[in-house]
């Protein structure tokens, strides 16, 4: 694991980050590599609605734009894992829809998300319905989609999870008057989801050592149980494996895979974020668990180091950052502009000052080496950029989505960065 970054408030830093400091976003562009990224067709349609030229020779994913509709995540893993599966990187592009009814949609875009277009042009919904074309194109049938075991599993989903006014943000969690569904139907349901992967040595559904379709049908839903069922109920822990030993190892597996680890799956933060955004006619958060919100994130700040596994992270292969930390320092460096803009109207600073910030954030982020302490000053940094370093990561950590952003790992990083710096703060 790699270890967090811990305080020091040594300024005499090494000539690297004495060179870095003082460097323009093209010397920093330089170091990470940016021009030889390995560039991918990611369109977020509601910041480009022009038509895109659809590949004839790759699949094209429509998935919400968030990362927070399960029905879509099921997609994006099925097409990962169909890759995983046969050592073999299925190449697909992305189009990511605005699903929340705000925001610009596309005119070649109808319907809901997810939805495949085929590389012979047809367009097809549903998502255990793609999962399915997935596997057989893509994964020779390793998911198992055809299996009559898996798929009474998946059939299974509808009288484990419980009835619950529909949310995308919020699966499975709220009764019909916005309050949160009772601690013991939640239990009921963790208990029943338990039994469904009590079948051998092996953690995945039906006694398999490797995720199914079964899975991922349901590993959408149990992740967003995993960090908002404590938001709603303290004591309530799906991972407790005195309670749910089958579920609890079931959990660990599924952060092993490097896909789901480092880039799909949403983290602690995001989903507790994201149930403040619910809504349901009672002004978004229910009062009854505002404390156990202020609680989490106190949690989370304490969890985060356990996040970033350096040994996953370099087994994963859409990676071209080679850590967390530079990962983070290449998204910043690519959508500068953006989060220059974004910031200015939302923190009341000037632009060339939180340039300068970012610049002083983004060095940091490449000097930190695992073991050594987190270099909190730059040498010939003014202590009032240092101290806008301090702020501006704190706001990306609030402002950060997972997995719209980037990946929970690396979300992590820049967590554990906005913690350490806060040192330089005055009191």
């Amino acid at each position: 694991r790699q270890s967090t970054p811990t305080a020091s408030a040594v300024v005499n830093l090494p000539s690297q980050t004495q060179l870095l400091a003082a460097s323009s976003w093209s010397n920093l562009e330089e170091t990470l590599e940016i021009e030889s990224l390995r560039k991918t067709i990611s369109i977020d349609s509601a910041l480009d609605t022009s038509t895109p030229n659809f590949s004839t020779e790759r699949p094209t994913l429509f998935r919400e734009r968030h990362g927070w509709c399960p029905y879509s995540e099921r997609v994006w893993l099925a097409l990962e894992l169909a890759g995983s599966n046969t050592e073999k990187v299925v190449k697909y592009d992305t189009i990511r829809i605005d699903n929340t009814g705000h925001g610009p949609r596309p005119s070649y875009f109808g319907g809901q998300t997810p939805q495949m277009r085929w590389p012979e042009g047809q367009t097809q919904g549903e998502s255990m319905d793609l999962v399915k074309e997935i596997d057989r194109r893509y994964a020779n049938d390793s998911l198992l989609s055809s299996d009559p075991d898996i798929q009474e599993r998946i059939r299974q989903f509808s009288n484990i999870f419980p009835r619950a006014r529909p949310s995308s943000r919020a699966a499975y969690l709220f009764q019909y008057n916005g309050e949160p569904i009772w601690k013991s139907t939640f239990e009921e349901t963790l208990q029943k989801a338990n039994d469904q992967l009590f079948d051998g040595s092996a953690p995945f559904m039906a006694g398999h050592d490797h995720p199914t379709a079964a899975d991922i049908a349901y590993a959408p839903f149990l992740e967003r149980y995993r960090y908002q069922l404590p938001c709603l109920h303290p004591g309530l822990d799906p991972t407790d494996a005195s309670q749910y030993p089958h579920l609890a190892r079931w959990y660990d597996a599924m952060d092993q895979i490097p896909v789901y680890g480092c880039r799909i799956k949403g983290d602690a933060s995001s989903w507790r974020k994201v149930l403040t955004m619910a809504g349901f006619g009672n002004a978004g958060l229910p009062p009854s668990i505002q404390q156990n919100m202020q609680e989490r994130i106190v949690w989370e700040e304490a969890q985060a180091e356990e996040c970033i596994d350096q040994g996953l992270w370099e087994r994963y292969q859409g990676n071209t950052a080679k850590s967390p930390y530079w990962d983070v320092a290449t998204i910043i460096t690519q959508n500068k502009a953006a989060i220059i803009k974004d910031t200015e109207k939302r923190m009341d600073t000037d632009a060339s000052v939180l340039n300068d910030a970012l610049v002083g954030l983004v060095t940091r982020l490449v000097e930190y080496e695992e073991g050594e302490d987190f270099p909190l000053y730059l040498e010939e940094e003014d202590m009032a950029i240092t101290e806008q370093v301090a702020k501006i990561a704190a706001y990306l950590d609030e402002r950060m989505c997972v997995p719209r952003d980037m990946g929970a790992m690396s979300a992590s990083a820049l967590k554990t960065v906005a913690v350490a710096m806060r040192e330089v703060l005055p009191s």
